[in-house]
């Protein structure tokens, strides 16, 4: 379970890449996965174009996207923010039950292992 977690999360954000200019700090959305796969992805500061695509890739999972909305809060596990490599901006993917995590520590040392920085719920 949790490496198709890990997968989903890399087809979703790496579909996006290409355009350069970032929107400083902006707030792009998000994507929601927690029917599936017990997560929630929220990105910022996405190029012009990387936002549109990403909502684009995040439809074709089966997942929901807002250009608006975070992930609810209600029955987070943990965060874990990175740097997305695969397209511009930040990626914050908030796991939930069902995500394969169990514990903020589990989330924390999945999260750390990737580089990342840990979000509280």
């Amino acid at each position: 379970m949790m490496l198709r977690v890990v997968v989903l999360v890399g087809v979703v954000a790496c579909l996006a890449c290409g355009d350069s200019g970032t929107i400083g700090g902006a707030y792009s959305g998000s994507c929601d996965l927690r029917a599936s796969f017990g997560l929630c992805n929220e990105y910022d500061s996405q190029a012009p174009g990387d936002a549109g695509r990403l909502a684009s890739d995040c439809a074709t999972v089966g997942a929901s996207w807002s250009d608006t909305a975070r992930c609810p809060r209600a029955g987070i596990i943990g965060g874990c923010r990175l740097p997305d490599s695969a397209v511009s901006g930040n990626l914050t993917a908030w796991y939930y039950p069902g995500s394969g995590y169990s514990t903020a520590d589990d989330v924390r040392a999945y999260c750390e292992s990737k580089g990342g920085t840990f979000q509280s719920p």
